[in-house]
């Protein structure tokens, strides 16, 4: 009993699992992240567009900011009618 309670205190502290070794890594910011736009005219054509996390967070808080969306009221101009 004496020796297993002395290999338990030896032992080395456990690693980290897969799971979270994977999840700190999908969430860091230097992570590329490849995305597909259609090509207008094309049915089957895309551009494949890669850039970090971070920089992919800072378009979209840009286009947010210019305040362009793509909605049914999004270019309506000076009238505001929707």
């Amino acid at each position: 009993m004496l020796i297993l309670l002395l290999l338990s205190l030896t032992a080395p502290d456990p690693q980290p699992t897969p799971a979270q070794a994977t999840k700190t890594a999908a969430t860091a910011p230097e992570k590329r992240v490849c995305r597909e736009f259609p090509v207008t005219g094309s049915l089957v054509g895309s551009q494949k567009v890669c850039k970090t996390r971070r920089e992919w967070d800072i378009d979209r808080e840009r286009i947010r900011a210019s305040g362009l969306t793509s909605g049914v009221c999004g270019n309506q101009g000076i009238s505001g009618n929707c």
